[in-house]
């Protein structure tokens, strides 16, 4: 049987920099299409290019997303326009960001109620990732690191900064997206302006979407005017977006001989994997062709040359100006605002339960994916009142809850536990999303505390720290980097500081382990485009957390425990051989899986690859397809449901076992019909990055 858990394998945090440098080296690894011979201008920049847990309409919803109201721009055209009314600068703030807000140069946006909450916790913040052991990489100074920043384009990861070094020319703008930014076969708005020039990829509207946000920072006017594929046309875009990227030159060998060793793992894992769904009659792909998985809606912008409108579609290369796919729809009115409708939206809300079965939603916030995208979104929970102390969670009787959204006010609560009616049930985080389709997916729901924990225990459960990262696209290796050279100079500053004997202040750090993975599953994705044919692309935004609760230890101890949560992992691919498209994303579910295991700073033996590896009982693996009676009842087979509520399937070893000491139970969640894969333990979370490992302090009595 293969490799389940090969210990040697781990590469630590600051290997994040191999990634990058590597990426920053070669540039853009081949997803964008070789350049028109028309165009003179290039795009000079050097970046590079999971299974879904609960799934319902937005009409069973009693509570279906909605995006917050957009902010209307001033209008301003002259009466003898030939173009739709067009927009003033806050214009900007409806197309999207110019930069991520990772929330680093702004605390005090916040709020009180969230600075005050967030400064309680310093010892959670750092947990997101605070460059301890990245610090070999580089010299440990404020003026290396920053030195390091300054050598990084910022207009790789800042579309302000990339104008500065855009013509003016539309028409030589409109082919630099065309033929230099490759399209991708989802629909809607689902990366942004920002997101798709990362990624060098997006998919229709997107890349119209970026177009746009080019001719507002140059003011030239423009209108989104909308049309109807056909479908030898959604067939062009399919074949578009599955042409596979050149192989990427110039990787750091550890880099390729990890990348290698994953997918050689995760090659014999597909093999077991298909074989067992096979005996089980489960049918694996997509029947439909590709191109009928797209939306017939299409857009494309308009401008006025000469007196007349000129047509400009940028979906695929080589497109001359003037044309366009599509049929026009005489019914849609010629707008510079594309309908809110487009747009991906996302959700993270906690909510609080009880045991008169009501429900009270405690904190919310719900924006489009590409505002969202690549933003950290924290939700903490730290002990309240006089004396509070985070160290010692068990004898907090409130909490102060807090949401941010990069460095802005995502919403504050109060929550004390001594109110006994109704009583407090459960507190669960959820994380939604809609599609430009309409369609409410349930990504993720984590129970903080619920019935089954003590009322001595309640406290440290609730007590931590959940940060989410929501990805859409690719390319975000140069902005990681700058990240990452950011922490460092901190880091460095602060232990000046402490040398000096000044105690430095508690701070928020971008989620480098987060980033990290990120990162490697772009290259495994990469590589098995390249090996296989078959390429791989973000179709959906993923979902990664991570969270820092507590656990009441022996005497006066209580326990820091890491949990690094991979809820939506999944990709998409356009390839007419559905079986492929399968077998390459079990190939990197398993990569995936083992990646979630290696970005931790020091990995427990927990997880869904050594609980098999344990179990041993690999030809005896049970394949699940709805949950029982009995697997509602077991602790241990919580989260069962989130998977087959998401129409997936689990395997499992057939009973509980025994790992790192304790009963353990996992599962791998497959979906049949594309292949997406991910290994889940107890919950349906992912797995312990240092349980019982990373901090035990005293309690105070």
């Amino acid at each position: 049987m293969f490799a389940l858990h090969r210990k040697t394998r781990r590469i630590p945090l600051r290997a994040v920099a191999l990634w990058a440098a590597a990426s920053l080296l070669v540039g853009c690894v081949g997803h964008g299409p070789s350049k028109n011979g028309n165009s003179s201008t290039t795009l000079n920049a050097n970046a590079s290019n999971a299974p879904v847990e609960g799934t319902a309409t937005s009409a069973a919803l009693s509570d279906a997303l909605t995006i917050p109201p957009a902010p209307q721009p001033s209008l301003a055209a002259s009466s003898d326009s030939l173009l739709a009314s067009q927009p003033g600068p806050s214009y900007s703030s409806i197309l999207g960001p110019s930069a991520t807000d990772d929330g680093l140069d702004r605390p005090a946006d916040t709020g009180k109620a969230v600075a005050r909450t967030f400064g309680a916790a310093p010892d959670l913040l750092s947990s997101e990732g605070a460059p301890t052991a990245a610090v070999n990489a580089y010299p440990p100074t404020v003026s290396a690191a920053r030195a390091l920043d300054a050598n990084i384009p910022a207009s790789e990861y800042d579309l302000a900064e990339l104008a500065k070094t855009l013509p003016n020319d539309p028409l030589e703008l409109y082919r630099a997206v065309a033929d230099q930014i490759a399209v991708d076969g989802y629909d809607g708005v689902m990366r942004g302006p920002l997101v798709t020039w990362m990624s060098r990829a997006g998919g229709p509207a997107d890349k119209v979407t970026l177009l746009a946000w080019m001719f507002v920072t140059k003011g030239i006017p423009y209108q989104f005017v909308r049309g109807t594929l056909s479908s030898d046309e959604r067939t062009r875009i399919a074949q578009a977006a599955a042409t596979v990227p050149k192989a990427r030159t110039g990787l750091d060998p550890k880099v390729v001989a990890y990348t290698n060793a994953l997918i050689k793992d995760g090659g014999t894992f597909a093999d077991w994997v298909r074989g067992l769904l096979k005996q089980k009659s489960i049918a694996l792909g997509n029947a439909s062709a590709p191109g009928e998985r797209l939306s017939a809606r299409h857009y494309w912008i308009q401008i006025e040359r000469g007196g007349k409108l000129l047509d400009l579609d940028p979906t695929l290369p080589g497109t001359t100006e003037g044309t366009h796919l599509g049929t026009g729809d005489p019914a849609f009115k010629a707008t510079a605002i594309l309908p809110r409708d487009e747009f991906h939206v996302l959700q993270v809300r906690v909510v609080a339960a009880y045991d008169d079965t009501t429900t009270k939603t405690l904190l919310e916030h719900t924006d489009t994916v590409p505002d969202l995208a690549q933003t950290p979104i924290r939700v903490i929970f730290a002990p309240s009142g006089k004396g509070a102390d985070l160290s010692n969670p068990g004898l907090a009787t409130a909490f102060d809850g807090a949401l941010a959204v990069g460095g802005t006010n995502g919403g504050s609560a109060h929550l004390d536990l001594r109110v006994t009616a109704p009583a407090l049930r459960s507190i669960t985080l959820e994380v939604r999303r809609k599609d430009a389709d309409g369609k409410t997916i349930t990504v993720a729901r984590r129970t903080l505390t619920d019935a089954n924990d003590s009322i001595e225990d309640r406290p440290y459960r609730l007590a931590g720290l959940t940060t989410v990262l929501v990805v859409p696209g690719r390319g975000v290796n140069a902005f990681t980097m700058h990240e990452q050279v950011r922490a460092l100079a901190q880091f460095a500053q602060d232990v000046a500081d402490a040398n000096a004997g000044k105690p430095p202040p508690a701070h928020l750090w971008y989620p480098i382990r987060i980033a990290d993975y990120v990162m490697r599953d772009d290259t495994v994705a990469d590589a098995l485009g390249v090996g296989t044919g078959i390429r791989l692309f973000r179709d959906r935004p993923n979902v990664i957390m991570q969270h820092t609760s507590f656990a009441r230890g022996s005497g006066n101890a209580s326990t820091q425990i890491n949990v690094f949560d991979i809820a939506d992992n999944g990709m998409g691919g356009m390839s007419t051989t559905s079986d492929a498209v399968v077998a390459a994303n079990m190939v990197r579910g398993y990569a995936d899986t083992q990646i979630e295991h290696d970005v931790a700073e020091a990995p427990s033996p927990n997880g869904t690859i050594p609980l098999f590896a344990t179990a041993g009982t690999h030809a005896a693996a049970t394949v699940m397809t709805h949950a029982s009676a009995s697997d509602a009842s077991e602790p241990l087979r919580a989260g069962l449901d989130q998977t087959f509520a998401a129409g997936q399937v689990a395997i499992a070893p057939p009973a509980p076992t025994v790992l790192a000491g304790r009963p353990s139970f996992g599962w791998w969640a497959i979906d049949p019909s594309n292949g997406n894969s991910i290994g889940r333990m107890s919950g349906g979370a992912g797995q312990d990055m240092a349980e019982y490992t990373v901090s035990t302090r005293p309690r105070k009595r």
